[in-house]
């Protein structure tokens, strides 16, 4: 399999199973909206966090909060992990979601 497919496969997969737990969170404050390799986080007071595949960089991108992160894969660790301060995909998203909400929010990316 070459290496563009096994990207391809794994953020699509992984964005599939972060759209299902942000899902669950079932908060009227939060909109979760699924397309392609892009995930959008829309919140009541107009703010937007988008979560999308980046082939070019064989990387998962976070932008929210007016910043972003850039997460590669790590086979290691068995998870996408952020570039600049090694952060795991959903220990981000967890902590950028519960800031948004004001309460805890976990998201597990089990695979």
């Amino acid at each position: 399999m070459s290496n563009d497919n096994s990207f391809a496969k794994r953020a699509a997969a992984t964005l599939a199973r972060l759209e299902q737990a942000l899902t669950a969170v079932d908060d009227e404050r939060m909109e979760v909206d699924g397309g392609g390799d892009v995930l959008s986080l829309s919140f009541g007071d107009g703010r937007t966090y988008i979560i999308n595949s980046h082939s070019a960089a064989q990387q998962v991108w976070v932008a929210a909060e007016s910043r972003a992160w850039h997460l590669s894969w790590d086979a290691d660790r068995a998870a996408w992990i952020d570039t600049r301060e090694g952060r795991e995909l959903a220990s981000l998203v967890s902590e950028l979601v519960s800031r948004k909400l004001g309460r805890a929010v976990q998201i597990a990316l089990a695979t």
